[in-house]
């Protein structure tokens, strides 16, 4: 059985058929299949911009250009740790650096260049600490904003999204209290801009535009590979689309800035963020890794691929980047990012955890359960997805005994402590005692465990920095998401930071370990049950492709997809009973009254054309003889 690896979601009834009656059939071909993409299939027209975007040096570069420049510096963050850390790395090194100087006002006074806004339920909960600054020198040269309440004006909830009331806010404020000409540097997530500038886009956002000087776009993680990316794709596939070259697109942009009657404004609402992504001197584009060479993306139209530079997340690096020997510095930048997410006082690895810290043992190898961010609220979950969870983490634990291995759970930050007793409550069997770890981006742990193996001789690292042999590979991750950002962040962390060649990386994220579920999306658990099992097998598939495909397809990621198995395979090989649930027996019931009397009809088909042709054989042959016989009587 063929599948082909771009078409997923396109299946036949047919096939699905097949596909719900031989779970295993299906995974087998996936297997065998290895998400193969025909290279004949490319686009001709389909251009790949060969530019190298595998340094950070970019990063760098674009986060030291503020200190050079009077613009306001606008951080438009949002509920994501990711997009928090990355924030947090370029903020904090302008407020430690001390040529980067405040906005002198109309009055002459000065304004703090730095304006965060951010989620503003966040601030109110405190679930992370935005009060450290409120300190020196911090207190000095950022602007905190969660109400856009400038000039009087109404009081504005900033949560993730950026709104044409607040554009016009920030546009007043900052015209008015520093000088017209103001400029602003967006630093602001893929999707917070894709939402921004997406098709009819409102008269504010074309006013605001005039007085953007850049924009920096961040990563939201996976959301990159998975969305935008193949929305860009989309867009250059549209007929008769022409993409603008980078000097057209910088051109038209200025027309805009420079459009003071808005003449203009109805054509830039047919504009979409995707067709301006090759003016590099005006937008740039970061991700964990970069994939702008990827054969996986299809473009149309001779088109050519925008540029992605890859980040770099260790806060410890960075530091020693900025600052180098300066200690002073180094600890202020290293304290505050810390602060922010609530674990300055970390002196050892069992600092790092909520309960059962006791049974730790370094003696031990650790087996860390990660990935299930999107469940948020097991009360609303079905009670066949438990099943499904609760038959993996059974096998799981029969495949890592806990007596061998410390079992470390790894929520999501967004969870509070009782969020994750009752996720350990829905995910795991009873009477199962794990160690958790507190609330943190776990990006934030992999820095921690590098600094303390250069810094620390007595610290037995969970990924060591010298690894060789995967035979002394210390932790592997375990979980059911296998699309989750963490399974990048982890493997291109070992291989650019700590250089370990690709094979060992992977043992540590191998997909083996992330088995498919059948009974929710890994990208949107909680949304309704509406597929038959496995055509939602069918759908993760999908988006675990989207997620690792491109960086498989240009060599930096190794060969997933032999490892792909779905839970209920999982489960059962190690001995634990599970089976889908019975919505997938009735639908196996409907698809057989319907497939049944079609296959009947086609096998009578078939027995009447092989009845005909040995007929015709036959006959065929009776009329050679006649012929032969009488040839031999002549």
């Amino acid at each position: 059985m063929k599948i082909s690896s771009l078409k997923w979601i396109g299946l036949s009834s047919f096939s699905l058929a097949i596909i719900t009656l031989t779970p295993q059939l299906f995974l087998t071909a996936v297997k065998n299949e290895n998400f193969n993409y025909d290279k004949s299939t490319l686009n001709s027209n389909s251009l790949k911009n060969t530019k190298a975007t595998n340094s950070t040096e970019k990063w760098i570069e674009e986060i030291k250009k503020p200190v050079n420049n009077t613009n306001i510096q606008l951080v438009f963050t949002r509920d994501v740790t990711l997009v928090y850390q990355q924030s947090l790395i370029f903020t904090n090194y302008w407020i430690e650096e001390d040529n980067f100087k405040n906005a002198t006002t109309s009055d002459s006074n000065t304004e703090p260049r730095i304006v965060w806004l951010a989620n503003q339920t966040d601030v109110n909960n405190k679930k992370w600490n935005f009060d450290f600054y409120n300190l020196s020198p911090a207190s000095s040269k950022v602007k905190l904003i969660t109400n856009t309440n400038f000039n009087n004006g109404p009081d504005l909830k900033y949560s993730n999204w950026i709104d044409d009331q607040m554009l016009d806010e920030l546009v007043s404020y900052y015209t008015t209290k520093i000088s017209s000409s103001v400029k602003f540097d967006l630093w602001v997530s893929d999707i917070n801009i894709e939402d921004l500038w997406k098709g009819d886009n409102s008269v504010s956002f074309y006013n605001f535009l005039k007085y953007v000087n850049k924009i920096n776009i961040i990563s939201d993680g996976n959301y990159q590979t998975i969305f935008f990316a193949q929305y860009f794709q989309d867009r250059t596939n549209e007929s008769n689309y022409k993409q603008l070259t980078s000097t057209e697109a910088s051109n038209l942009i200025k027309q805009y800035q420079t459009d003071t009657n808005n003449s203009l404004y109805s054509k830039f609402q047919n504009t979409k963020i995707y067709d301006f992504l090759l003016a590099s001197d005006f937008i740039t584009m970061f991700n964990v890794e970069s994939y702008s060479n990827s054969p996986y993306y299809l473009l149309g139209n001779n088109s050519v691929f925008y540029d992605v530079y890859p980040i770099d997340y260790d806060y410890y690096n960075m530091g020693k980047t900025f600052f180098g020997s300066d200690a002073t510095k180094f600890n202020s930048f290293i304290n505050r990012y810390q602060s922010f997410f609530n674990f300055s006082s970390i002196h050892s690895i069992t600092d790092f955890f909520e309960r059962n810290a006791i049974s730790y043992s370094s003696s031990k190898k650790n087996i860390i359960w990660i990935g299930d961010s999107l469940i948020t609220d097991p009360s609303e979950m079905y009670s066949q997805r438990q099943e499904e969870l609760q038959a993996l983490t059974t096998a799981m634990l029969k495949k890592y005994k806990p007596s061998e291995y410390n079992w470390i759970i790894k929520h999501h930050p967004r969870y509070s402590v009782s969020d994750q007793e009752a996720l350990i409550d829905y995910i795991f069997p009873n009477n199962f005692n794990p160690i958790t770890f507190k609330s943190f981006p776990w990006e934030v742990f992999l820095s921690w465990d590098n600094y303390q193996q250069q810094t620390n001789q007595n610290y037995i690292p969970f990924f060591d920095k010298d690894l060789v042999s995967s035979f002394y590979l210390r932790t592997s991750l375990v979980g059911l998401q296998y699309s989750s950002t963490v399974i990048e962040t982890t493997y291109f962390y070992l291989t650019n930071t700590h250089k370990w060649n690709q094979s060992l990386a992977y043992e540590t994220v191998n997909a083996s370990n992330f088995p498919v579920p059948a009974t929710f999306n890994v990208v949107r658990p909680t949304q309704s049950y509406d597929y038959l099992p496995l055509q939602t097998l069918s759908n993760n598939l999908k988006r675990i492709e989207e997620s690792h495909e491109p960086f498989y397809q240009l060599n930096v990621f190794p060969n997933y997809k032999q490892d792909i198995i779905s839970i209920k395979d999982f489960a059962n090989n190690l001995g634990v009973s599970y089976k889908y649930p019975i919505k997938e027996d009735n639908t196996i019931k409907i698809i057989l009254g319907v497939l049944v009397p079609s296959v009947i009809i086609i096998l009578i088909a078939i027995t009447t054309s092989i009845v005909l042709v040995r007929k015709r054989k036959q006959k065929n042959k009776k009329s050679n003889i006649n012929k032969i016989e009488e040839i031999t009587s002549n």
